[in-house]
Order: C-alpha cells, then structure tokens, then sequence
C-alpha cells in the first residue's frame, strides 16, 4: 500500500436499512413491565418489598447510588413451555399489529437488531416476547398506558386464565393478579 492509499478516505461500512414498521425498545425497559407465572407470587412480593428498601436507601435527588440487581424466580416463563403460536393467537385480542423487525439500544443513535423478539404495537407502545424453539421465554410491556385498555385488559385476563401469570410492574414496584379484571383496570386507571 502507498503512503498516498493511506490517507484515502476509505469507504464506510453501510448499515442496513431499519424497515418502517420495526418496533424499538430502550434496553433498560427490557422485562421491566413483564407477565411471570404466578407460582412465583410470594418472591414476587419479597423482591418487591427488598427493591422498595434499596431505592429508599439509596435514592438522591439525582438518582440512586447503586443498582439493585433482582434475583431470578424459582419459575420462570419458559418453564410454562407456552407455545410461540398459542401466544401469537393470545396477543391478536389486544388489536395489536405484528411489527416487521425489532431493535433495542440506548440514546438516540445506538440501534441493534433483535432475533429472536417479536413485538405488536406502534411507536413505544408494544407487547413483546422473547422465544426460543417455538416457546415463549419472556412477555413484557412498554408504554401501556397509552394502549387502548379494554383490549389491554382483555388480552392480560386471557394470559392469566390461560397460563396462571401475573403482571408485575418492577418500575412501581407492583404486583397484579390478571386473572382478576377490578385490579387490571385498577392499575391501568392509576
């Protein structure tokens, strides 16, 4: 290679065109509004109790000075072994569309490709599910206020009937019985 080779502006790499209807999420509200199966309720209220405790302790008026991380519940989704096509028939009572793509990433420029997640909704406000061999591994939420909330609901009531889960907003902390419409509605209302 010459000396004048070496100062050419060499080509930069493309990236590839993000499809219009790819839904994003900010990786920090990955499972952070998320249906877990209700075998997990009184860890799920522990961990509740001891994430209450540490923001308390260590909360400021510019943020907290430590990060909990949560411990893992005894029964996870995939155990419920809930089929890929069962959950896409499920999430259709929502009114939701299935987008295109999915990606996640930070700030307004770091943009990454997700395999594996699929996701229904528009804009931020979507349901999402992580699979893996055609099982269901993780359901999560973001933005749902904004949804329409009858058919939020209504989807949520279906999951709980269907595969005793509950929904548990690690944000409030909060843990809701989605078998039981009163306390849906009284959550999305609050």
């Amino acid at each position: 290679m010459s000396l004048f080779n070496l100062f050419k502006k060499q080509p930069s790499a493309t990236k590839p065109e993000i499809p219009a209807d790819t839904l994003f999420f900010h990786e920090d509200d990955f499972c952070q509004v998320e249906l877990v199966p209700g075998e997990n309720l009184p860890f799920l209220k522990n961990e509740i109790q001891n994430v209450s405790d540490f923001a308390a302790e260590h909360s400021t008026e510019h943020g907290y000075t430590s990060t909990y991380l949560r411990n893992d519940p005894s029964v996870e989704l995939v155990d419920k072994q809930i089929p890929t096509f069962q959950f896409e028939e499920t999430v259709k009572i929502s009114g939701l569309e299935r987008a295109g793509a999915v990606s996640t990433g930070y700030g307004s420029n770091y943009r990454e490709e997700c395999k594996n997640i699929v996701g229904y909704g528009k804009g931020y406000s979507a349901i999402y599910y992580t699979h893996n061999n055609g099982i269901v591994k993780n359901i999560w939420i973001t933005n749902h206020f904004t949804l329409d909330k009858d058919r939020l609901t209504d989807f949520l009531i279906q999951c709980g009937q269907k595969w005793n889960l509950l929904l548990v907003d690690w944000n409030e902390p909060v843990v809701i019985d989605i078998c039981n419409k009163g306390e849906i509605e009284k959550y999305l209302n609050g």
